[in-house]
């Protein structure tokens, strides 16, 4: 059964396409234009043979009808052997279907299984070869700038629990904050979920610090959650209405202020 490990990558791909020319740009260096339109497609292959093909994700750059390169995308938790026969059919599938160019893409949660998703898989066909092409949170570069992560929250979150607690800790936690806060409706709170489920005990603490520090002023007494950074009120939504909807007291716990809480 799918985990929140395994599905919430795969909802940042749904939730912004983008991230995956994005990711193929900063993490392999393939040209791929930042103004592209990206756009899902269907994750089935039902209209082919055999009809239970279905990969995690489809993403398509250019016009939907006639794009330029069509993406699968995938999330792995493990390096599984049977892969290596479905993955190559769900490429050949989508070259047929759209006839562009494709690409396998897959999201992985660590080094160690990125390095066994990345085998080479050998088709029997000289010259034949399938190289996947595979990600891990520490492979794209840290988001330390807040108006970026404003922009595209998802490399933002999904690069923070690799580098929060690295050399920039502090600049990526507070990107990560306004990454959190940019989305609409309950995604900040999916997002805020699973970057907090990858911190280290002291990236959680210093968040922590740094959502309060940033978000709180006392005012005749009460406490008001204010936004100094930038990108759309920030973490007020993405963290203090989620906090607010587990009938927590107040923003991250407001301690022992009269507010009633977000």
């Amino acid at each position: 059964m799918p985990t929140n490990e395994h599905e919430l990558p795969l909802e940042m791909v749904r939730n912004r396409p983008q991230l995956v020319p994005e990711l193929l740009r900063s993490v392999f260096g393939l040209d791929v234009s930042e103004h592209a339109r990206a756009t899902l497609a269907s994750e089935s292959y039902a209209d082919t043979s055999p009809a239970e093909l279905r990969c995690d994700a489809t993403v398509l750059l250019g016009d939907p009808k006639s794009p330029v390169l069509g993406v699968v995308v995938e999330s792995q938790l493990r390096p599984l052997k049977q892969k290596s026969y479905s993955r190559p059919a769900y490429l050949a599938s989508l070259r047929l279907r759209r006839r562009c160019p494709v690409m396998l893409l897959v999201l992985c949660p660590d080094q160690s299984t990125a390095r066994g998703c990345a085998l080479p898989i050998d088709m029997g066909h000289p010259g034949w070869v399938l190289e996947p092409l595979t990600v891990h949170p520490g492979m794209p570069p840290p988001i330390t700038d807040p108006e970026q992560a404003s922009r595209l929250p998802e490399p933002a979150v999904l690069s923070a629990p690799a580098h929060a607690d690295g050399p920039h800790s502090e600049a990526v936690l507070r990107s990560v904050a306004t990454a959190i806060g940019s989305p609409t409706g309950d995604v900040g709170a999916l997002y805020h979920d699973y970057v907090l489920s990858r911190f280290s005990d002291a990236a959680r603490k210093l968040m922590e610090d740094i959502v309060k520090g940033g978000m709180r002023s006392v005012r005749g007494g009460r406490c008001s959650a204010v936004a100094p950074m930038s990108g759309r009120g920030s973490v007020l939504r993405g963290m203090g209405a989620m906090r607010a909807g587990r009938g927590g007291g107040g923003l991250l716990g407001c301690g022992p202020c009269s507010c009633p809480g977000l």
